[in-house]
């Protein structure tokens, strides 16, 4: 499954008459529907929770396409248990972690969105079908946490372990049959609020914002150039890349115009945490960290047109560019939304 993070919606409290104290969820943008679903006006206001809960789901869906992909690399794909010829089960421990209790908190908040106002078509009905399997995945997931962190497998005899693979097994027809139509119909509708979420930015005056969410939507189109267009092996015979100069010149006017709002204080004061960092005592320097993360995207993008030129494998370099949006969109929701 291609990985694509997406950033949350852009929209300010000034927009919604909801916003209120710091305990809120970040502020979500207006997503307008496939289907004919109007926008809000005047004094009409909307809830933005199945939206913002749904870019939360596909975070889980990512974390959980790792998990299989790590766990299949030692345990063989049949319905009986049996590890790979060489294979080591410890291995699979280096995709979970603590994240799951983050999991656990958004679980608790599911029954029932895909009812919610507006309506996703393709991305309800995926929702629905894969439901089921993604908690039970989770919860093999967050229970092999522990079985793996101590070794137990070795303790039982992998008694635990068939017990985890035969929940697996079940969980994957529903999981392979609609965990990838709800991924891509999520980065169909983020593409499609695109153009409303860089206009109330610019309108606003977010300049930090504006040129930080450009930036990570044009990386995106560069992602997509590439993945449209490699194989399997990461070979891509006859690469087109008509249009990859401009893309890669527009990234980089606006990576050059963000650098430049980040040294105004004016601008970098519009940020809380970017603000909050100037105090003496602040524990961290949000813009250096900030900044590490551009730097990072532009040297993974560097590396993939050189790559994209020398007519090389391309898989290693393009997902080196995925993970650096990827954190990128990751300190984006967290340090500016946030």
């Amino acid at each position: 499954m291609k990985k694509k993070a997406a950033i949350f919606s852009l929209v300010f409290c000034l927009l919604l008459s909801a916003c209120g104290g710091g305990d809120k969820e970040p502020a979500a943008t207006p997503t307008p529907a496939p289907t004919a679903t109007p926008e809000p006006t005047g004094s009409q206001t909307t809830d933005y929770t199945k939206y913002n809960t749904y870019i939360d789901l596909l975070d889980t869906v990512y974390q959980v396409d790792d998990f299989l992909t790590a766990y299949f690399e030692q345990v063989e794909t049949q319905e009986e248990f049996a590890l790979t010829e060489g294979g080591d089960y410890s291995l699979i421990g280096d995709e979970l972690g603590l994240v799951y209790t983050k999991d656990i908190m958004l679980f608790n908040n599911l029954d029932g969105v895909e009812k919610l106002s507006p309506s996703y078509p393709g991305v309800d009905e995926a929702y629905v079908g894969m439901i089921d399997s993604i908690k039970i995945l989770v919860d093999v997931m967050e229970d092999m946490s522990s079985y793996l962190a101590f070794d137990s497998f070795e303790e039982d005899g992998y008694a635990k372990a068939k017990e985890f693979h035969a929940s697996i097994w079940d969980a994957l027809d529903a999981y392979d049959q609609w965990a990838g139509q709800f991924a891509n119909g999520m980065d169909e509708l983020n593409k499609s609020t695109r153009g409303d979420d860089l206009a109330n930015l610019e309108q606003s005056g977010e300049v930090i914002m504006f040129h930080s969410a450009s930036i990570i939507y044009t990386a995106q189109d560069i992602e997509d150039l590439f993945w449209d267009q490699i194989g399997e092996d990461g070979a891509a015979t006859g690469l087109d890349t008509t249009g990859l100069d401009e893309l890669v010149a527009e990234l980089k006017n606006h990576l050059t115009a963000l650098r430049a709002a980040m040294e105004d204080p004016e601008e970098r004061d519009k940020i809380y945490l970017f603000w909050k960092s100037q105090e003496a005592n602040s524990p961290f320097d949000y813009v250096d960290i900030y900044s590490d993360d551009l730097n990072g995207l532009e040297t993974a993008l560097d590396a993939l047109v050189e790559q994209a030129a020398a007519g090389g494998d391309l898989l290693e370099p393009l997902y080196d560019f995925n993970e650096a949006v990827s954190e990128l969109i990751d300190s984006y929701n967290n340090y500016l939304v946030g």
